[in-house]
């Protein structure tokens, strides 16, 4: 992650699972994007996600087996330093729940780090809250400035991209040689594109004969798919986002979005010198569950996705079978581990 010199480097590539908790398209991991996009002065991150079911086939994830093949007959005790629960198993004191939680981090990071994968040490350290370098409050303000948000961010139903603008009294000096590559820094939408006697040409997604062109032959003979809108929406052959694409869309400048949320939000720019119009909120089709002032809500295609509870408009909208809900109020105990392995059913005679 660094450099020879002792720099974070300049770009940032993720992949990550596709659960509302992962996603590229929830808030908080944009906040968190934004965080690392800032402190570590980056030129570019990109988090992308596998498409529903096939994170199975996600390399990252199938090499990750052996860490948790290391933690079989793990016991991690919850009062190593004393209990900081009550009778009832929830919280009576915060900071001896934080050395707690510290000591069992400690040894799941002692373990780990006598791990090898494909020849590389593993490298695993608890990391104390107060330690992050992180500036939260300040994620959280960019990604309300509408305006900084469309000049540095591009959402889609699977990627994230977060750039530097050209700007240097807005984002420093370009650490990387990225824009000579790709001159606007946001990786284009893919297109499907097959060769004909005149040459490549863009073709529409059910055409058979169409394949995805590579990033670069993309780029050299500058290949766009046509759309309808103004700019041409990253999640463009997507089939189950089609019916999404025009509202997820500015009308005014063409800027594609991951969310209607997030459209509403940067459609208030094009307010002229009005009061504020509220932002509408948004009604899914069902609720699956809820937690701390937010709600994973699904939209027609059963495509889940936190929202803050102030933005959902659960009016008349039906709740999914067997509803979870999400609230922690007491901490789950392990007294007798004999007990808590026994199988709960029981053998036929």
């Amino acid at each position: 992650m660094k450099t020879r010199e002792g720099f974070v480097k300049p770009v940032f590539m993720f992949t990550c699972d596709g659960g509302p908790d992962e996603n590229p398209r929830y808030e908080r991991v944009i906040i968190s994007a934004i965080q690392h996009f800032k402190d570590f002065d980056l030129d570019a991150v990109y988090i992308a996600t596998n498409a529903p079911g096939r994170s199975a086939f996600n390399r990252v994830e199938r090499r990750m087996a052996p860490l948790s093949r290391e933690l079989t007959g793990v016991v991690l005790k919850h009062d190593n330093f004393g209990s900081h629960l009550d009778s009832s198993n929830k919280t009576t004191n915060l900071d001896l729940e934080k050395r707690n939680f510290e000591s069992a981090g400690t040894v799941l990071s002692n373990i780990w780090s006598q791990l090898v994968i494909d020849g590389y040490p593993v490298v695993a350290k608890y990391i104390m809250p107060t330690e992050t370098r992180l500036d939260v409050e300040q994620a959280k303000a960019l990604k309300r400035d509408a305006i900084w948000y469309a000049n540095h961010v591009q959402e889609s139903q699977y990627l994230l991209q977060i750039v530097k603008c050209e700007v240097v009294s807005c984002c420093g000096v370009q650490r990387t040689s990225l824009r000579r590559l790709i001159r606007e820094g946001f990786l284009p939408p893919p297109v499907l594109i097959k060769q004909t006697s005149s040459g490549y040409i863009t073709t529409e997604k059910d055409d058979i004969k169409g394949k995805f062109a590579q990033l670069l032959l993309q780029l050299s003979l500058k290949l766009s798919a046509s759309s309808h809108l103004k700019k041409v929406p990253y999640d463009s052959y997507c089939p189950s986002i089609e019916g999404y694409l025009c509202k997820r869309s500015c009308g005014f400048c063409g800027l594609y979005f991951a969310s209607y949320k997030a459209t509403n939000q940067h459609k208030q720019l094009y307010k002229i010198k009005q009061d504020e119009v509220p932002i509408a909120k948004i009604r899914p089709q069902r609720i699956a569950a809820r937690r701390a002032r937010e709600i994973l809500c699904l939209d027609i295609n059963d495509d889940a996705l936190w929202l803050d509870e102030k933005d959902v408009d659960t009016t008349n909208v039906p709740k999914v079978k067997n509803e979870v809900n999400c609230e922690v109020t007491a901490m789950p105990v392990i007294n007798n581990l004999k007990d808590w392995v026994q199988s709960p059913w029981t053998e036929d005679d």
